[in-house]
């Protein structure tokens, strides 16, 4: 285990929080050096500072920890307590701001935003009239003031961006699941209307065949032999069936590619003609397209993607482009490992295609073209964008 695991598991086990939030938790302590200050600046502190000081950092460590555990209004009670063993300190250690500002942070961490704007609030009120009543320098209460208000509206905006983030997050589930759902849907309607006749019919020249088998053998064979028959279609279409199932969808992967950019901030535009393709070509343009926004999501940094499917009247036109940074070329055609250059290409070739890739600084470029099959039996139908 390394350091940085390491430093996860202990704030994790110390403020029972996701691993993010524990860490800060843990390494925002490291500012309790400010409470020192007057060790640098001799005649700041009352005698007797560094010793008041020590003994508040126990209790102090507590109350944190409390902050971050309880969470919610009951929040409130370790976050108070610190504000007041700030101004308790205060007497004998200006910098005892640093617990003051502590308390704030916290409070906008945990609590609501009018809680917060009430307690801070108060927090702060009482700490600039003891300071000014002790006679120290008022530009320190401002610079409390701002630095304790700023860190606040920093947490504030970040725990709204969290929720907003979470809330896509959840969007994105149900998406996920309301597509797995209509797709089960789809399979059992397919797989009735595919098996429910042909079964049935398959039953009902058994019983024929079985009844003239006494009668009427040849009778009975002809039967048998259109059994065979009807079963023979029937694990065609049923292999046929499951070839589609396991196929990757275009729009599919359409789909799941704008969540994935969306979650990243990257807009995506696109352009689908509106045609029924061969459950090969949809396959390998499914798989080229997932492939390359891959490669953009880990490797582009872009901020905007295109993606273009154009049925011609002899061949069909993927694009896709996207304008960041490019990925890394060692030599001609030496493209950087891992982007699967190499297999999209393979899978286009595969259908007697064309496959071309260009990327450099402005962004990356590809573009898959696929020919008409010999049997014409290909995006027949009315293109139109969707």
């Amino acid at each position: 285990m390394n350091l940085a695991e390491s430093l996860q598991k202990l704030a994790r086990r110390v403020f029972g929080s996701d691993h993010g939030q524990a860490v800060v938790g843990l390494v925002s302590l490291i500012y309790l050096l400010f409470l020192f200050i007057p060790a640098l600046a001799p005649g700041m502190g009352r005698p007797g500072w560094l010793a008041y000081t020590l003994m508040t950092l126990p209790p102090f460590l507590a109350l944190h920890v409390a902050s971050w555990r309880m969470r919610g209004p009951w929040a409130a009670l370790p976050i108070a307590a610190m504000g007041g063993l700030g101004l308790l300190l205060l007497p004998v250690n200006p910098a005892a701001h640093t617990y003051v500002i502590f308390a704030v942070a916290a409070a906008s961490g945990a609590l609501t935003v009018g809680a917060t704007v009430v307690l801070g609030g108060a927090l702060l009120l009482s700490y600039v009239l003891w300071h000014l009543h002790l006679g120290y320098p008022a530009m320190m209460a401002v610079f409390t003031c701002v630095l304790s208000l700023g860190i606040a509206l920093g947490n504030i905006l970040a725990t709204a961006y969290g929720r907003k983030d979470a809330a896509l997050k959840l969007s994105q589930e149900e998406v996920r699941q309301l597509a797995r759902v209509a797709e089960r849907e789809r399979i059992g309607r397919d797989l009735h209307d595919l098996l429910g006749h042909t079964l049935s019919v398959i039953v009902l020249k058994a019983e024929l065949a079985n009844r003239l088998y006494d009668r009427d053998a040849d009778a009975a064979r002809r039967e048998m032999a259109e059994v065979e028959r009807v079963a023979r279609e029937t694990l065609g279409q049923v292999r046929r069936a499951v070839m589609g199932i396991r196929a990757a969808g275009l729009r599919a992967e359409l789909a799941s590619a704008r969540l994935a950019l969306d979650a990243l901030g990257i807009e995506l535009e696109q352009h689908i003609d509106s045609v029924t393709l061969p459950p090969n070509i949809e396959t390998a343009l499914a798989l080229v397209l997932r492939e390359a926004i891959t490669n953009c999501v880990r490797h582009s940094s872009a901020r905007h993607v295109r993606v273009r499917l154009v049925a011609g009247k002899d061949e069909l036109r993927l694009s896709i482009e996207d304008d960041g940074k490019g990925t890394a070329r060692h030599s001609a055609g030496d493209y950087q490992a891992g982007t699967g250059i190499d297999s999209m290409r393979e899978r286009v070739e595969a259908l007697d295609g064309r496959f071309d890739w260009n990327s450099d600084t402005t962004g990356t470029r590809l573009l898959a073209v696929i020919p008409r099959p010999d049997d014409g039996s290909a995006w027949l139908g009315n293109p139109e964008p969707v």
